[in-house]
């Protein structure tokens, strides 16, 4: 198969905060680069700790203000079903991009834009076979687990299979009821930008899904320091934070 840039790829890659496509603060951008030629191919937002602010705010309120937290399981479950019927009417379009982007062979890329699917659809069916726990104990004590979202969760992913490994963090996190805001590795970013209309088909609400680009000494270390991110998913190096 000839290795060449896929169609319709954007002129920048941009943030995506509270349901739109923006710019970083000060229009700022950094390379990135095809794995193949090492040639830089396009630009992407570079997010300062003020992006990062304006992302969070933007999950914190879809969470506190926002359905998606006290939807019933099965409303989320059906939603994420969506989001994994989307994502497997589009692998050829996502094998082409990923190998693009991080130079895997096109078949693994298909192969992984297709295990994405399947970790929608297996945290989209285990919320709804998992119920709130309650045990008889002797006297008059009962235990009981009662589950509930936590708030925004930040989640950071490595250059490898990336979009796959954005699956893997991004369902489990949505799936539950929480928010979240998604950093990607610097090195490829380009998957990472199509959750967001992927997201918007299925019906998840503005604000739920957050996209910041940058450095992780900059814009991963901001996320995971911020007072208002509760929960943390992180693959990657140490100095993200």
């Amino acid at each position: 198969m000839t290795y060449q840039k896929p169609e319709g790829l954007p002129e920048k890659i941009q943030l995506f905060i509270d349901g739109e496509f923006v710019d970083a603060e000060g229009g700022a951008t950094f390379d990135v680069i095809e794995p193949v030629s090492n040639e830089v191919y396009i630009q992407a937002a570079s997010a300062s700790k003020a992006d990062v602010d304006r992302a969070v705010a933007a999950a914190k309120r879809a969470f506190d203000e926002g359905p998606w937290p006290h939807m019933l399981p099965r409303e989320r479950s059906r939603i994420l079903h969506r989001v994994a019927d989307i994502v497997e009417s589009r692998d050829d379009q996502l094998a082409l991009i990923e190998s693009w982007d991080s130079g895997l062979p096109i078949t693994q890329a298909k192969g992984q834009a297709r295990r994405a699917a399947e970790n929608f659809r297996f945290f989209a069916d285990l919320i709804v076979a998992e119920h709130d726990n309650v045990t008889k104990v002797p006297g008059r004590q009962i235990n009981y687990v009662n589950r509930k979202p936590k708030g925004v969760a930040g989640l950071i992913t490595p250059w490898n299979v990336p979009f796959m490994q954005e699956s893997w963090k991004l369902a489990p996190a949505i799936a539950t009821g929480n928010t979240v805001v998604l950093k990607p590795a610097s090195y490829t970013p380009l998957s990472a930008a199509l959750w967001p209309e992927i997201f918007r088909e299925a019906g998840v609400p503005d604000g739920v899904f957050n996209l910041i680009l940058g450095s992780g000494g900059v814009a991963g270390d901001a996320l995971v320091k911020h007072p208002d991110v509760p929960l943390i998913s992180f693959t990657g190096e140490s100095r993200t934070g």
